[in-house]
């Protein structure tokens, strides 16, 4: 069995053999990622391009975008990446929120101004 080893500044594969290889990241031509939370008919159009698939729950459908791609769209099942997914959102959710609460007194001076009144 390979082992792969993933750094944040590489990679190194090492084979059966305990030698080395080289393992390259391939394509990395996502536009878009969606994590799909009910059942879902999907369909792609551009151009003159059409494509129909299912989604199910906890599904992730990727979209490419480069033309020359028979598939346009793809469904991923990886529970970690629907993990990952969600905790993003629920953090970003929390980000958001301190910084609403943090500048719910900030009102600016006029309509012409973007600097916020303290009591000028």
């Amino acid at each position: 069995m390979k082992t792969l080893y993933l750094t944040y500044s590489g990679s190194i594969c090492i084979n059966d053999e305990m030698n080395p290889e080289p393992m390259p990241s391939k394509i990395e031509s996502i536009r878009h990622i969606y994590l799909i939370t009910e059942p879902t008919k999907i369909i792609y159009s551009s151009g003159e391009k059409t494509e129909e698939i299912y989604a199910d729950v906890d599904d992730i459908l990727i979209e490419f975008y480069r033309d020359e791609f028979k598939h346009h769209i793809v469904v991923a099942k990886s529970a970690g990446w629907v993990e990952n997914i969600k905790d993003y959102d629920e953090n970003e959710q929390k980000r958001k929120e301190e910084w609403a609460a943090k500048h719910a007194g900030d009102i600016p001076c006029c309509d012409c101004c973007e600097k916020t009144c303290k009591g000028c």
